[in-house]
């Protein structure tokens, strides 16, 4: 009994400790995830979804950061909008925008860092009129208080120096506004960028987060604080409304918004991309490559010509003799074929034992003997034979003739 105590003992054990494990509290991820599907505090759900439903009525497509939606021009005002941490676009793609921006579209790129393109492209960084600088919104070391996190205001300017609306967003982990855009606006700004520019919204000691160009019939928006737009950040009281005025900037008349959500949209080189993000056209051209690759390796191997069947030489000689054999034999003429058949016989006595068949007499018979090698008797019995049939004096039936085919046979094979 005390074993059977001992064991519901320890499964007791372990059962609440596998209840206490399993009610662990699962720990926050802080870390930012530049996706459209994260739910993390610094991840971006929030924001995609909400996009769409700022412009309702509108055609909404959300996209790869990777595309090239730009590369289209239609009929329809569009809205190109791009979130991710670190945006670039090399002088190709910059051309390409502009001509986007010159037809009446607009873009909005909302991102923590702008390669060296984009900043040539509008004069970002050249001292004395504007540049993106780090600014650090906060003490450092007082972004762990959780009790009493530290506070940054963001006031908004639909026009220049004219304030309308400020936001409080409380800093956790991570500072939301680490960089700004320093503005000297002392200076003939318009003149010196060749772009009409206006900010849209500022942190403290006058850094701009938000700025927006006028270029052609279109707008670019730059916006450098994307975690602003977090879960996170929007989650807290009314910030979700900095979202809207921030998009109240897009021309109301866009009929179409394309939308992307990533991590680092970088240089296109090629506009085979463009072929490339097409799926059914990607993998069009990965069976094609499939099926060369697959002909190449099956063609690798040595190719062997067929080789022809050759038919064994006929022996005509034979076919000939067996031929007019049958037709001496069908003709029932035995006595024509025995005639014949000595007559062959003669010519090989001829030629092989150099003997004058003109006289078959004893002599003859001797020579012959010794020279065939059979013995008289066999020789003096076949010559019968022959002088019997040569004289007409016997009956050459079928019996008759097979006996002197076989005399002749062995004479000839001895």
């Amino acid at each position: 009994m005390k074993k059977y105590y001992y064991i519901l003992f320890l499964l007791s054990v372990s059962l609440f400790f596998s209840a206490c494990v399993g009610k662990e509290k699962k720990k926050t991820n802080w870390t930012p995830v530049y996706s459209a599907t994260a739910t993390s505090p610094f991840g971006f759900k929030l924001f995609n979804d909400a996009i769409p439903k700022l412009f309702p009525g509108v055609k909404a497509n959300a996209m790869p950061v990777s595309n090239r939606i730009f590369t289209n021009y239609t009929s329809e005002r569009s809205v190109y909008i791009v979130l991710a941490e670190k945006i670039y676009y090399n002088e190709q793609e910059l051309w390409e925008l502009e001509e986007w921006l010159n037809s009446g579209n607009d873009i909005v790129l909302i991102g923590s860092e702008f390669g060296t393109e984009i900043s040539n492209y509008l004069y970002l960084g050249n001292p004395g009129y504007w540049r993106m600088e780090e600014h650090t919104s906060v003490a450092p070391g007082t972004l762990d208080n959780a009790a009493n996190p530290p506070k940054v205001t963001l006031h908004t300017f639909p026009e220049f120096g004219a304030t309308t609306r400020s936001y409080e967003f409380e800093l956790y982990k991570k500072d939301l506004f680490p960089n700004g855009f320093a503005i000297d606006s002392s200076g003939n700004l318009g003149d010196t960028l060749k772009r009409a520019m206006q900010v849209i919204s500022t942190v403290d000691k006058g850094y701009a987060n938000a700025v927006l160009f006028e270029v052609g019939g279109g707008r670019l928006i730059l916006v450098n604080s994307p975690l602003a737009f977090s879960n996170y950040a929007l989650l807290q009281k009314d910030n979700y409304h900095y979202l809207e005025e921030v998009m109240s900037h897009v021309n109301p008349d866009v009929s179409r918004i394309y939308y992307s959500t990533g991590g680092v949209r970088e240089n296109d080189h090629s506009n085979w991309s463009v072929i490339w993000q097409n799926k059914t056209t990607r993998t069009a051209i990965l069976l094609a490559l499939l099926g060369i690759v697959a002909y190449v390796l099956v063609n690798l191997r040595r190719k062997q010509n067929i080789i022809p069947v050759i038919k064994p030489l006929v022996n005509d000689s034979r076919s000939f003799v067996e031929t007019i054999a049958s037709l001496y034999f069908n003709k029932r003429n035995n006595r024509n074929i025995a005639q014949k058949m000595i007559q062959h016989l003669f010519e090989n006595i001829r030629t092989h034992y150099q003997l004058n068949t003109n006289e078959l007499d004893e002599a003859f018979c001797e020579k012959l003997s010794l020279r065939s090698g059979n013995s008289q008797a066999e020789t003096n019995a076949l010559i019968y034979k022959i002088k019997s049939i040569l004289e007409d004096t016997v009956i050459v039936d079928d019996k008759y003739l097979h006996s002197l085919y076989v005399s002749i046979q062995k004479f000839i094979q001895k």
